[in-house]
């Protein structure tokens, strides 16, 4: 038995590697082969794909036939069933009701997973889950939590079984009578003999009909949503509801129980062909309604079924009333905006360019993989205790920091990662000195810096130009209020270093998008705006949302009303399907909002669809908005638009232009920014403002002091021009180089990913322990968060990207050698003798029995 074990543990290693197995030759050992066919899985989560299993050729042996006097049974034996009130479960409505929840939520179909799979399995990030925690309150009237949700009920099923002993015994009962089988003697049967099935048109009081044997339909009242709307679709005739029990007359019941009793029989019959040996039915007659990627929204008349939610009544147990019916079937009778024309000649390209898997929530692209569904044996425990032990000595005063703040101070980022058993690991690093690339924490660590102030230090921390620029001002004057003369000279200054007509000034990169999307639906006096799905901007309530299949936008955070992010339409960036969805639509555009290089994505450079979403916008009234807070003046001095050679209408700056202090800039084409004073006018002539102007305005807009160190940055720029970032794009090429040479060295599931200065470490599997990764990467002196963007600055030399591939090698062989990353590189990997830091935790140095020095890790005991 060990040896078979142990032959099928190495086939499924070679298998999982992705070596081709002979199934045939292993099941030659005499182990029965498998009836059915073998067949490839996904081997992650949001591939949304269904795989069923062939049944195999059914084998009669001798046993397997019944003895023809046993299979002979007399009239007086033969069961029927009998119509009996019986208590049915209530959790398949329950079920129902919360993957109506998550839809009506936050656009996810939990119907594309099994019930059994994890909400964590399934993607879905706090976000999600706080703000789905809150709806499920409100539909119970029972007291959900977020962490419930990810600890305890994290699965669908589960839920739904909590939610059962919760509820109240009335609630989400389901209304049908059931049928329970019986003995019945000969004559019963001929004296209740089934009724043909009932016409609709003759009998206005009956249920659907009852198909013939071959086919499969269900009664109304206890059927799926999915199955009534396909039913209401392809029907010319409404179907009528269920009569309610205190509302049923005898005829109404006798057909009712006659109907059952059929269906019950045709069941029971088709039951005894299936043991006899014969094959069962294959279903016919019910539609059956397809997700396809992308859903086209198509006529009324096909889709009104599946988007008039509100035709059902909200309790499930509740039958659909004639008008419930009926409304089914009529286009709404209040006007409604114009449906998103969608029709599209070729749905295969509905993917991201150059993507090899779909994409999961919020854009994250990655295979589940769960190392031993989190749990930790002894020796990873002990490791764990260990670095926990280590963190609490090197960065005691940051911790005690955050537990001393933490009453009156709230700051997500303290409980960014937060896990039970990394709690005491769960605290930012408080740093209170800064030069360069160089961070120094309170309890005097040293740190090289990636994150450098999330893209707003290109010139390093504390650059002279920029200290003395603020203390001059400072000195000088920073009154608020009154117009201050930088505030010209930055505006001049800012457009010629990116060939914008004219420019204003906000106080964050958010408010300059918000500027941006108010001067589009200004001067189209349309409302709805495009953006993508793994796009970032910012903080605003209409920028926080999330799509769904059917082209309906959903908040992504609790706190935003539904109606905060109506107007807004968001596709897949960079597919061919998107751009005849754009162009379809056009004319009820007010804007097309895109990040050009999505932070969270920067391998994601689609070069061809930008040029092509230029083309269509170019002679339209509706802009083209280039979110660059981030890329602007980064890649260089013409930022994203310049590199890909598309120029928008609109564009939104920050982080660098305020060279570390606060501040968004809008700037574009005139007609646009006309929308802010009027447009251009002179002194001395009948000119005047032409323009129809919005609102946009601030306190802080335009602050002397920002507008100094702004300037003093744009002037260091210029004077650099692109030779400077020709030098900064190289380094992070060099970057690239030294990290995948360690990931691929040490056969890690990483890569690094860039854009110019703009990168990002991206996990090809999502590791349960991930943390560890990142506060190693930490311990080991480089400053920088987990799973997000990282920068460079002019400050940064090839020195510094040494450190990081040296620290990133030591810390990915401390999470192989302890179970927390997939890969063996460690067992090859050489380890430096001299350094004065162990590689890993729990090394000590010493000799060996020769006396050669090393790093010697003990067993765990």
């Amino acid at each position: 038995h060990a040896e078979w074990r142990a032959t099928l543990t190495a086939v499924a290693n070679l298998w999982t590697t992705g070596i081709d197995i002979d199934w045939d030759r292993i099941h030659t050992t005499g182990q029965p082969r498998p009836v059915a066919e073998d067949m490839t899985l996904p081997t992650y989560a949001f591939q949304r794909k269904r795989f069923y299993i062939a049944p195999g050729g059914k084998t009669t042996n001798q046993q397997d036939i019944p003895n023809q006097d046993d299979s002979r049974q007399t009239p007086s034996t033969m069961h029927q069933p009998t119509v009996e009130n019986t208590t049915v479960s209530r959790i398949p409505n329950i079920v129902t009701s919360i993957e109506e929840v998550f839809e009506n939520t936050s656009g996810f179909e939990l119907g594309d997973f099994d019930s059994d799979t994890t909400f964590f399995e399934m993607g879905l990030d706090s976000l999600v889950l706080t703000q789905t925690a809150t709806a499920l309150e409100r539909e119970f009237g029972v007291e959900v939590t977020f962490r419930q949700l990810l600890e305890q009920t994290c699965s669908v099923n589960q839920l739904a079984g909590w939610l059962d002993q919760q509820l109240p015994a009335e609630k989400y009962l389901p209304t049908a009578t059931v049928c329970k089988e019986t003995s019945a003697t000969p004559q019963d049967a001929f004296q209740n003999p089934a009724q043909p099935p009932v016409d609709f048109q003759t009998n206005a009081n009956a249920t659907a009909p009852v198909s013939s044997p071959s086919a499969t339909t269900v009664p109304n009242a206890i059927a799926s949503p999915t199955q009534v709307e396909a039913t209401v679709a392809q029907s010319t005739v409404p179907p009528q509801p269920l009569p309610s029990a205190g509302t049923v007359g005898a005829s109404d019941a006798t057909n009712l129980a006659q109907l059952q009793l059929q269906a019950q029989l045709q069941l029971m019959q088709q039951q005894m062909n299936w043991l006899s040996g014969g094959q069962l039915p294959a279903e016919s007659g019910s539609p059956v309604l397809s997700a396809t990627p992308n859903n086209a929204v198509q006529s009324t008349q096909q889709t009104v079924a599946a988007t008039n939610v509100e035709a059902f009544p909200n309790n499930p147990g509740e039958p659909v009333t004639p008008q419930q019916s009926a409304s089914l079937t009529q286009a709404p009778a209040d006007p409604q905006p114009p449906e998103l024309k969608f029709e599209t000649s070729d749905t295969s390209n509905s993917g991201v360019e150059g993507s090899d898997v779909e994409l999961a929530p919020q854009g994250k692209r990655f295979k589940t993989v769960k190392l031993n569904d989190g749990a930790l044996d002894a020796e990873q425990q002990m490791v764990l205790d260990e670095m926990i032990r280590i963190n609490d000595a090197t960065l005691a005063k940051s911790k005690s920091y955050a537990q001393a703040h933490r009453e009156y101070l709230a700051d997500p980022r303290t409980v960014s990662g937060f896990r039970p058993n990394l709690k005491e690991m769960t605290h930012p690093i408080v740093v209170d000195r800064s030069q360069g690339v160089h961070l120094w924490d309170l309890d005097g660590n040293q740190y090289i810096d990636f994150t450098c102030g999330f893209g707003s230090n290109l010139l390093g921390h504390a650059h002279p130009i920029t200290i003395e620029a603020v203390t001059r001002q400072v000195q000088q004057d920073y009154s608020i209020g009154p117009q201050s003369p930088l505030a010209g000279e930055v505006a001049k200054l800012f457009c010629e270093l990116t060939d914008s007509e004219r420019m204003a000034f906000s106080n964050t990169g958010s408010e300059a998008v918000l500027g941006c999307t108010r001067l589009a639906r200004n001067y189209t006096g349309r409302d709805l705006i495009v953006m993508f799905n793994g796009d970032y901007h910012g903080i605003l309530d209409e920028v926080i949302a999330r799509g769904s299949k059917k082209l309906k936008s959903f908040p992504a955070a609790t706190g935003i009303p539904k109606e905060h992010v109506e107007n807004t339409l968001i596709l897949d960036y960079g597919s061919d399907e998107s751009l005849e969805i754009i162009a379809q639509n056009i004319d009820r555009l007010a804007a097309v909002l895109v990040e050009p290089v999505q932070s969270r994505r920067p391998e994601l450079q689609p070069r061809e669809f930008l040029q092509k979403l230029s083309k269509i916008t170019e002679n339209e009234p509706t802009a083209l908005i280039f979110d660059e807070v981030i890329t602007g003046l980064r890649i260089g001095l013409g930022g994203a638009q310049e590199h890909f050679g598309v120029k928008a209408d609109l564009a939104s700056y920050g982080k660098i232009v305020g060279g570390g202090m606060p501040i968004g800039v809008v700037a574009g084409k005139a007609k646009y920014l006309d929308g802010l004073d009027g447009g251009f006018w002179n002194f001395g002539d009948d000119s005047r403002p032409e323009a129809g102007m919005t609102y946009f305005a601030g306190t802080f807009v335009r602050h002397p002091i920002t507008l100094a160190a702004s300037k003093a940055i744009l002037e260091h720029l210029k004077a650099g021009g692109q030779p400077m970032y020709d030098r900064l794009n190289e380094l992070a090429d060099y970057l690239g180089q030294q990290l995948n040479n360690v990931f691929q060295q040490l056969n890690a599931p990483l890569r690094l990913e860039h854009f110019g200065s703009l990168f990002k470490i991206q996990f090809e599997q999502e590791l349960v322990y991930s943390e560890v990764f990142f506060s190693g990467l930490r311990r080991r002196g480089m400053h920088i968060w987990d799973h997000r963007p990282c920068l460079l600055t002019l400050a940064h030399r090839a020195e510094h990207i040494d450190a990081f591939a040296q620290a990133a090698f030591d810390t990915i062989i401390e999470c192989q050698r302890y179970g927390f990353m997939p890969g063996n590189g460690y067992q090859d990997a050489a380890v430096d003798l001299d350094s004065p830091r162990p590689p890993q935790v729990r090394a000590q140095a010493g000799t060996d029995d020769n006396g050669k020095p090393g790093w010697f890790v003990p067993d765990a005991s």
